[in-house]
């Protein structure tokens, strides 16, 4: 073994005498011999898949093993170096050969030990990235939860409520944004409103300005005029002003008189659309009573026909319990084919499906051949 041979020159060129490098080739010599048979015996146990129990507890006793010759090497090296600086340094140097060469060892029977461990340790980091990700898509922050240990039915749940919320806040934005649009519309018609009423009243008012004019100046054309010609023009523009009036008064009649017809037209049409809601209300409230009426009528005829069914069963079931009894009592022979007319005539249960009653048949063929063959058999031998 080529670390068995680094021993002896190690011990060669420590210049201790031969008496002492034997004794130390004796002390430690046994431990190269060890680890070489466990790095061959390492290679051959092979863990790829979590259900290899077997090799990974033989992979933790060997370790374990190896583990107690190490740390027996490194209390042999405690006890030789205490007899001299030389003698240290070359047990140091020797448990370091050692050291590096079981370390290894010990490590990958570690990993084979916990292959198990390392490859649920795995999966659990991929779920948490996966679910950290899923998470990230939702625009949340996956810090704020312990991805790596939450059990999948709390993680599917919080995913849910999360989507959930995601929804409700978006259907919040969309109804928000529908009543600002709607807002808006509303505000620009009532703006358009004022405008147009802001309008008409500029124009009466311009309208009423001119007119005003007019009339100032027809007055003052009047006056001018002749005292006679104002009264005329007074008494014109009197029976002016009354034909207004009079035509702005038949125009409030009129729109009174509409209003009125407007108004007697919505009470009709609400007094019929109640009582039509009435009488849908009552027709499906008679409509819901018959339908209770006809589902008791059919329960009770069920319970009817289960009773008569079961009191026919039982009547059935204690002729044939009596048949037994007396069939008991006789020879064989009679009991025999007593039994084989009990069998024949088995009470047979009432199906529905097309495959049940199948079944059925076939069975009753064949329980009758087995009374015509207890019968058979019967009048042969007795």
């Amino acid at each position: 073994m080529e670390t068995q041979n680094e021993l002896v020159r190690v011990l060669e060129t420590s210049g201790l005498d031969k008496t002492k490098s034997q004794i130390l080739l004796d002390k430690f010599v046994g431990y190269f011999e060890i680890a070489a048979e466990w790095e061959r015996k390492t290679r051959e146990i092979v863990v790829s898949d979590i259900s290899q129990i077997t090799e990974m507890k033989m992979a933790r006793e060997a370790r374990l093993f190896l583990s107690k010759k190490r740390i027996d090497v490194e209390k042999t090296r405690k006890e030789l170096k205490e007899d001299s600086l030389r003698e240290g340094q070359t047990i140091d140097a020797i448990a370091r050969i050692l050291k590096n060469l079981i370390e290894p060892i010990e490590n990958q029977l570690e990993q084979k030990e916990k292959f198990a461990q390392i490859q649920e340790a795995k999966k659990r980091e991929e779920v948490k990235v996966l679910r950290a990700e899923k998470l990230a898509s939702l625009g949340v922050d996956a810090n704020l939860y312990d991805l790596l240990n939450m059990p999948e039915v709390v993680y599917e749940t919080m995913i849910i409520g999360l989507q959930e919320q995601i929804k409700a806040k978006a259907e919040a934005e969309r109804k928000a944004e529908e009543a600002r649009v709607a807002k808006e519309k509303a505000d620009a018609e009532m703006r358009l409103e004022n405008d147009r009423l802001k309008k008409e009243a500029q124009e009466k008012e311009r309208l009423a300005l001119i007119e005003k004019k007019k009339q100032a100046d027809l007055l003052l054309l009047a006056k001018q005029t002749a005292e006679l010609e104002a009264k005329r023009l007074k008494d014109i523009a009197d029976a002016k002003l009354k034909a207004e009036m009079e035509a702005n008064e038949k125009i409030q009649n009129e729109m009174r008189a509409k209003a009125e017809v407007e108004r007697k037209a919505m009470e009709a049409k609400a007094a019929q659309a109640k009582a039509e809601s009435d009488a849908k209300l009552k027709a499906e409230k008679s409509a819901n009573e018959n339908l209770q009426a006809e589902l008791r009528a059919k329960a009770e005829a069920e319970r009817k026909a289960k009773r008569e069914a079961q009191a026919e069963a039982d009547a059935e079931l204690k002729a044939k319990q009596r048949a037994e009894k007396k069939a008991n009592a006789a020879p064989d022979k009679v009991k025999l084919l007593a039994f084989a007319e009990i069998i024949k005539d088995i009470l047979r249960p009432e199906l529905k499906t097309h495959e049940g009653n199948e079944i059925l048949k076939e069975a009753v063929g064949m329980l009758f051949n087995i009374s015509t063959f207890i019968k058979n058999k019967t009048n042969e031998n007795l």
